[in-house]
């Protein structure tokens, strides 16, 4: 995969520059998305503050991949001559620090009352557009919710009546999914032509932010489609302090990345997610791995997955998914039905020359799928203590600790998850 121009929100690093510019290089990561520096939004900074970021950017080897300006994320019947002053001062930061990308918004509406202010957003984004092009700049609308731009036809209609190369698309899926919008089934094929630059950002449709391919985003199908486009902007990485409230700016940096990170390498590695018969070869060889390694970890009385049997996933009852990157069988999962509402999680296996490649979260989240499905609402799983890593799977794919059912009850190396599904 190409697509390897990645970028951050620093701002949501660390306050100050230095920090931000440090997290990154330590990430490996030689871009910019500069909102705020030392507390103050970028079109507050005064001349020799923006001289000073320039020289540390330029000292750092990071790049400015946009102005993250607040531009447009104003009322309407709000003062246009405002805008324009703050479009201005983006401007004067764009030139500054060598981009030609200011994020724009297109103006707070009163809820869904789209057609009433059409003409009144045109004509103010016009002017934005025009300033832009004066000064051989671009704006890039960020769509979102309460703007005229909030879903994929609003979108559209703003960049194409306006008709300006000055105005393109900053696409982001999190912000789609929380405006009802699935972003690569709908979205996309209407603004695909237009989007010059993506937010990395999952969310589900209670509005949480999920680590990128988590969320009902379709952020990996989004992925692959700017490949086949030869897509050349940056990824921009949002980060989970939603999700993470008392994690630090650096930690959540950490974890977003990473996730958009993975989703890249499956699809270099061309990762692919099948139901498989519990009977198949590559679903017996991978399952005695899996076994294996739970005999060297638990008792026999603390091991319940090999209760799983074929017959429990026939008939509507579950599923078996078979994970294969480059064609080689490398991870599994499976969910079986225990109720009209709820599905389990079970034999969930990754090998071990292949973890820490997001293939187990690519499962999961496949699973998931599966359950809703099966018009399941919620999902279980039972793990053991001595499994950290697939313990930080399931929490950062949004399950929390619940009482442990059934024969898991009993038995003191176990802990239980759950998830409630959204439809």
């Amino acid at each position: 995969m190409t697509l390897s121009a990645i970028s951050a929100f620093g701002d949501e690093i660390a306050l100050d520059l230095e920090e931000q510019l440090e997290v990154l290089r330590d990430h490996r990561v030689t871009a910019l998305e500069l909102r705020t520096a030392w507390g103050s939004s970028v079109i507050d900074l005064d001349s020799d503050q923006l001289d000073r970021a320039a020289a540390m950017l330029d000292v750092a080897h990071v790049a400015v991949s946009a102005i993250a300006s607040p531009v447009g994320k104003a009322a309407v019947d709000g003062d246009v001559e405002a805008e324009l002053v703050r479009l201005r001062a983006g401007m004067k930061a764009a030139q500054r620090l060598g981009t030609k990308l200011i994020r724009v918004f297109s103006f707070y509406i009163p809820e869904r009352q789209h057609q009433p202010f059409r003409d009144e957003v045109l004509h103010r984004m016009s002017q934005l557009a025009r300033e832009a092009a004066a000064q051989d700049l671009v704006l890039v609308h960020e769509n979102e919710l309460a703007i005229y731009g909030d879903d994929a036809e609003h979108c559209r209609d703003l960049v194409e009546s306006i008709g300006s190369p000055a105005l393109q698309v900053a696409f982001d899926p999190a912000n789609f999914v929380q405006a009802g919008v699935r972003p690569f089934d709908e979205a996309w094929p209407l603004l695909a032509d237009h989007v010059v630059h993506f937010h990395v950002k999952d969310a589900v449709s209670d509005g949480g932010v999920r680590p990128a391919g988590d969320g009902e985003g379709q952020v990996a199908d989004l992925l692959r489609a700017l490949e086949r486009r030869s897509y050349g902007g940056y990824l921009v990485v949002e980060h989970l302090h939603e999700l993470m409230p008392d994690g630090s700016g650096a930690e959540h940096f950490s974890v977003a990345l990473s996730a958009l990170r993975r989703l890249l390498e499956h699809a270099a590695q061309d990762l692919s997610i099948r139901p498989e018969s519990l009977d198949s070869d590559d679903a017996r060889r991978l399952v005695t791995r899996l076994d294996a390694g739970l005999t060297e970890l638990y008792a026999p009385e603390q091991r319940f997955g090999p209760n799983l049997r074929p017959e429990h996933l026939e008939a509507g009852r579950g599923t078996f998914l078979v994970a294969r990157a480059n064609g080689r069988a490398v991870g599994c999962g499976a969910i079986c039905i225990l109720d009209s509402t709820t599905a389990e999680v079970k034999r969930m296996f990754v090998e071990p020359d292949q973890r820490g490649r997001g293939v187990g979260r690519a499962v999961l989240a496949d699973l998931e799928a599966e359950a809703r499905r099966f018009g399941a609402s919620r999902l279980v799983l039972e793990t053991g203590i001595h499994q950290q890593a697939a313990i930080s799977l399931y929490r950062g794919a949004g399950f929390v600790e619940v009482d442990c059912w059934g024969e898991y009850a009993s038995s003191p190396t176990s802990v239980c998850f759950a998830k409630d599904l959204k439809p």
